[in-house]
């Protein structure tokens, strides 16, 4: 039975922990747009959830942020 307990406690733990931390989730999506200065990168849609634009590496990083 004590076994049973420590299974839930643990399980509560992990989907307490997921939905938490999905809360601050913040993905870096990359479009694969070759690009020299900031400049060079296409707009992003008017309705979206991209935070920032960079050129990294000769690529486009559109930063995203999931959770409003």
């Amino acid at each position: 039975m004590q076994i049973r307990k420590n299974m839930t406690k643990i399980i509560k733990f992990v989907y307490v922990m997921s939905t938490f931390l999905s809360l601050f989730l913040v993905a870096t999506v990359s479009a694969h747009n070759p690009c020299k200065t900031v400049v060079d990168c296409p707009p992003p849609h008017p309705y979206g959830f991209v935070v920032a634009v960079k050129c990294v590496r000769r690529l486009c990083i559109y930063n995203v942020h999931l959770h409003t």
